[in-house]
């Protein structure tokens, strides 16, 4: 074979292969794009049904008192401290490492007589955390009667975080949930700003931010509990995200609202010499100043390690979640509850409302 020859037929195999694997990886984006197509697409605002379990019973139901005890948690999907993905790998969390979780949160919510748990980063079965519904374990176990489902990542196949380089999550149904021993009226989600990630592929396929809320009743007195997980992301989505959920809030609570969630922010003062964007993401929650918080700005600013929800290391963590209350709502005893650490990174908020 002349040397002229050998060549083009080298060019050519190279041609070939180089065509083979184009088509390939554009096959494997058209088929993840196909069931990207048949995923959750969220509307807007979206009414959901609640749930009520055989075990709901009008005695089991009703308060004695006029006090509501109400945890928010942020389980961070039932992977404990870490989940696999903030570590740019998929490693799937047995069945029975979540459940081991799921109990040791039951026990603490029957430990401190909690009459409502509000649930962010929870999955629904996803393949990723055992395929286990957490909401559906949870209320069986608790006997609370009342449950409501409002997704933010739903899919029958994720190609995350790369189709193209190794292992990808698979299915995946992951959401915001409310589990209440009182009875449930209208629910409703609402859709927050979606974040722009590094790249258009992780943006098709990444998470929808929503707010839930929830309308609770017992002995003719009502409560509006919202519930939301804001971005952990670009600051400017997440401030986003914290403006249009401090206006639903202000909208639709009536003045009987209480927000409950992880807004990856805390109050924040700039400092003299302070340069540089802030992330103001928990003032602009507050930014109609329909809600009282908790504590004052200036003390968790001054002691930051008190009000810490959340921790990533080794450090005094971060004040990551909130429950806040808007002006109509009385919060009689509030505390950062301890002993969870192994059940999730953020640690629960508890709340004593009076309805």
């Amino acid at each position: 074979m002349k040397r002229r020859d050998w060549v083009a037929a080298v060019r050519k195999t190279v041609f070939y292969l180089v065509t083979v694997v184009a088509l390939g990886a554009v096959g494997v984006l058209l088929i993840a794009l196909a069931f990207y197509n048949v995923g959750y697409v969220p509307k807007p605002v979206e009414d959901i049904a609640p749930e009520m379990k055989p075990w709901a019973t009008a005695e089991g139901t009703q308060l004695k008192t006029d006090v509501v005890r109400i945890m928010s948690l942020n389980l961070n999907h039932g992977a404990g401290n870490s989940l696999p993905l903030e570590s740019g790998f998929v490693r799937k969390v047995p069945e029975k490492e979540v459940e081991a979780r799921l109990d040791a949160l039951v026990e603490l919510v029957q430990r401190e007589r909690v009459d409502v748990l509000a649930l962010q980063g929870v999955d629904f079965g996803s393949a990723l955390t055992g395929g286990v519904d957490q909401v559906e374990y949870l209320a069986s176990k608790l006997r609370f009667g009342y449950m409501v489902k409002a997704r933010t990542w739903k899919h029958p196949y994720l190609p995350f975080p790369d189709p193209l380089a190794g292992p990808v999550v698979g299915e995946v149904d992951s959401g915001l949930a409310v589990i209440s021993r009182l009875p449930v009226g209208d629910a409703e989600r609402y859709s927050l700003p979606d974040e722009t990630m590094d790249s258009w592929w992780q943006t098709a396929f990444a998470s929808h931010y929503a707010l839930l809320k929830v309308d609770l009743s017992s002995r003719g007195r009502h409560l509006v509990l919202f519930t939301t997980a804001l971005t952990q992301g670009a600051a400017n989505a997440r401030e986003s995200q914290a403006r249009e959920a401090g206006r639903l809030v202000a909208d639709n609570g009536g003045g009987k609202g209480l927000l409950a969630g992880s807004l990856f922010s805390g109050p924040v003062f700039r400092k003299e010499g302070m340069t540089g964007p802030m992330d103001v993401s928990y003032n602009l929650v507050r930014s109609r100043r329909n809600f009282v918080p908790l504590y004052s700005d200036w003390d968790a600013v001054a002691n930051p390690a008190r009000y810490a929800t959340r921790f990533t290391g080794d450090g005094p963590g971060d004040i990551s979640d909130h429950i806040l209350p808007e002006h109509g709502v009385r919060v009689a005893r509030w505390s950062i509850v301890t002993g969870a650490e192994l059940i999730s990174a953020h640690r629960p908020m508890l709340a004593e409302v009076v309805l």
